[in-house]
């Protein structure tokens, strides 16, 4: 299957969400793995009848890019922030392979308005400024 909307949202979050105020950058994998708990024990009875683990967290050395592998994530340095963060666990919190979606957009942009305080209303504003689809069922 084709992820359609893959590029529009790189470039959305490049240039709308990166340097964000409530976008924080974390230092170690220890700081990256606390909020991916919280984030996960916090949204997962929304998304699973049965309890599914915390994913777990790797560094992502020799990457380009942060990753996450159907139960793991990977972080490089330089993608160790709130909102990367965010995006990851929405792919986790998600069916395997549903890339970047109408309902992977609305799940991250709920994760980003419940966790990291980011206006959805802003959010959904400038994805349309994008041109990215999002499923206004699940906001």
């Amino acid at each position: 299957m084709r992820d359609f909307q893959r590029s529009r949202v790189y470039r959305w979050e490049k240039e709308v969400l990166w340097n964000h105020p409530n976008n924080w950058g974390l230092d170690s994998l220890q700081e990256c793995h606390v909020l991916v708990e919280k984030i996960w024990l916090k949204e997962r009875s929304k998304f699973f009848t049965k309890i599914k683990p915390v994913p777990k967290l790797g560094d992502g050395r020799g990457r380009r890019s942060a990753v996450s592998l159907g139960g793991e994530i990977r972080l490089p340095r330089f993608a160790r922030t709130a909102v990367i963060i965010c995006h990851e666990v929405a792919h986790e919190l998600l069916p395997r392979d549903v890339g970047h979606t109408e309902d992977w957009v609305s799940t991250f942009i709920n994760l980003l308005n419940t966790n990291l305080n980011i206006s959805k209303d802003a959010m959904i504003e400038t994805t349309m400024d994008f041109k990215i689809k999002i499923n206004h069922d699940l906001l």
